[in-house]
């Protein structure tokens, strides 16, 4: 890989995910010590069984699955298929991720069974909002809110959790400086692991 690529994702078998900020390109390095170029291909959550999910950019964006780092993505079923979607998280056997329609964008789960990948909505999301960034059993969502204010930080967006059944709105989480934020995984216990900005 490229000399600025970083490691951003790693597995308890320790297969890493690393992406590159000059060139966009993501990498997979196994446990076998080999290289695998995803191109531009995101990854956004990679299992303990080293299957990874994430998204490809384009009109419309298709949310990915990959059975194996060396494995052709698959893509996702979509709530539109003239519409972008895109896989952030594994919860258990399914994926958490956002689609949309001709409603606006969508939470959704995406199940597998014998037949197949199939979409599910969780809830539709507020106008303008990032993620969900992770879900936990509970139905806990982290998003990011679109928040003016946070560009000054180089983000466009603050952290929040919005708790099931989605009829009122997200809760903002509390950062160090400013407003800026984003949010990853929701542990068991309702605990948000993001990166807020500190100065």
């Amino acid at each position: 890989p490229e000399i600025d690529t970083r490691p951003f994702l790693v597995n308890d078998a320790g297969t890493i995910v690393l992406v590159s900020f000059n060139t966009g390109h993501y990498y997979v390095l196994t446990t076998a010590g080999s290289v695998v170029d995803l191109g531009t291909n995101a990854v956004r959550d990679i299992g303990n069984d080293d299957t990874m999910i994430g998204y490809r950019s384009g009109s419309p964006g298709a949310a990915l699955f990959w059975a194996a780092p060396t494995s052709p993505p698959e893509e996702l079923p979509p709530l539109d298929s003239a519409r972008s979607a895109s896989a952030s998280v594994f919860q258990g056997p399914d994926v958490v991720g956002w689609a949309e329609d001709a409603v606006g964008r969508w939470a959704v789960r995406w199940a597998n069974s014998a037949e197949g990948w199939s979409v599910h909505r969780i809830a539709l999301l507020p106008p303008g909002a990032s993620g969900p960034g992770g879900m936990n059993s509970a139905g806990r969502l982290s998003l990011g809110l679109y928040e003016p204010s946070s560009v000054q930080y180089g983000w466009e967006h603050r952290p929040a959790v919005w708790d099931p059944p989605y009829t009122q709105p997200p809760v903002n989480l509390p950062t160090v400086s400013g407003t800026a934020g984003s949010t990853g995984p929701v542990l068991e216990d309702g605990t948000v692991v993001g990166v807020v900005t500190a100065n």
